[in-house]
């Protein structure tokens, strides 16, 4: 293999491929990238078995070949090169002979031979739907997603396809058991039976395909079997779907508003921010207590100190007084574009609705917390 490539292009491909390389695996493969060579360009794959991306980079293929290079050096390795021409020499024992003007490396690889494939994705069937709006989704919604260990259904996104008698949507919702997202989308009706079923996209491959949405244009998505396929430009992405069974998030959400306040956002998310200061692992608790024109929140944390903000709203309704967690109210404020939010509650036992006045498509439902004695205890 022999190969003259840009620095700049090099490094970008090496740099979208990060996320996906395992940094700790009895597979020693897997911490590598592998390098082939075809008449179009060099292509750059890397896979942990549950997320693949395989990326074409435009080069001047002087000899084909392939091989696998430890993916994180040879990366370090290129982006401390000059911006100029890198020039890639395969010699004897799979080692890669790197040359930028003046500088020279060559790094230990292994056999492309041993490197896991991409499942073929020949024959699946794609819809195209616009990166921009896949992005929003995603950032409104992974905020979300359970990280905790062995709560396999919580733990990614479930993307589905709604037709909704006409007014067909997409809809992506998450939840850690505590606090839950969904977002929907409008969008052009689909064939029937495409996606008919709801897929649960893993967090590290929804993190990684955020990356890929952030350069904007059309991407198209199909799923095959036990994976979903992502296709931009000259990138492939597969994301071997998590085969737990989601919860039916649909009976949490409440079917009334007894209280609805509205709220500017940025005053409610700087308050929250203020009360969140005194919160630890022990205590991260703030009481709501709504009374006439009044929204009165209060944090405390016996082992730091106490802390109070009164906001004015227009309020006449029955006292309510509820325990949250602040960091839920910041993660959720904090993706919202809205410039006034609307604040739906119930009774003290039911959870909380965070809407955007000109979001219509997003929620954030918040659990309410039963607050300790110490937390209780506000003078």
């Amino acid at each position: 293999m022999e190969v003259t490539i840009p620095k700049a292009t090099l490094y970008e491909g090496l740099q979208l491929i990060q996320g996906v390389v395992e940094k700790r695996s009895s597979m020693a493969i897997l911490s590598n990238v592998l390098l082939e060579t075809f008449d179009e360009g060099l292509f750059l794959t890397a896979t942990d078995l549950q997320v693949g991306i395989r990326l074409k980079c435009p080069a001047n293929i002087i000899r084909p070949g392939s091989t696998t290079v430890l993916a994180i050096k040879f990366f370090e390795i290129v982006r401390e090169l000059p911006d100029e021409e890198i020039y890639l020499q395969l010699k004897e024992n799979e080692r890669l002979f790197i040359r930028c003007k003046e500088a020279q490396f060559t790094l230990s690889g292994l056999s492309a031979a041993d490197f896991p494939p991409l499942p073929e994705v020949d024959s699946i069937s794609f819809i195209t739907l616009d990166g921009d709006l896949l992005e929003d989704m995603i950032k409104k919604t992974i905020i979300s997603v359970s990280l905790e260990e062995g709560r396999y259904n919580l733990a990614g996104i479930f993307f589905e396809y709604l037709p909704n008698d006409g007014k067909p949507h997409l809809r992506m919702v998450s939840t850690d058991g505590h606090r839950l997202t969904l977002m929907d989308k409008d969008i052009e009706p689909l064939e029937e039976g495409v996606f008919s079923k709801g897929v649960l996209l893993p967090r590290k491959a929804v993190v990684e395909l955020q990356k890929i949405l952030e350069k904007n244009g059309p991407v198209q998505i199909g799923i095959k079997d036990k994976f979903t396929v992502v296709q931009k430009e000259e990138l492939t992405m597969v994301i071997r779907l998590l085969e737990s069974n989601f919860p039916d998030y649909t009976v949490v959400l409440p079917k009334k508003k007894e209280k609805e306040i509205t709220l500017p956002k940025e005053p409610f998310l700087e308050t929250m921010r203020r009360m969140g200061v005194l919160s630890s692992d022990k205590y991260k608790g703030v009481r709501f207590t709504l009374s006439k024109n009044t929204l009165e929140i209060r944090s405390v944390n016996p082992d730091i100190g106490e802390a109070k903000e009164t906001l004015s709203i227009d309020y006449k309704g029955a006292p309510l007084s509820m325990g949250f967690n602040a960091r839920y109210f910041i993660d959720a404020l904090q993706v919202m574009e809205s410039e006034n939010v609307v604040l739906e509650l119930n009774e003290a036992v039911s959870p909380a609705l965070l809407r955007g006045e000109k979001e219509p498509g997003f929620l954030a439902l918040i659990m309410p917390m039963k607050l300790s004695d110490d937390e209780e205890r506000i003078g």
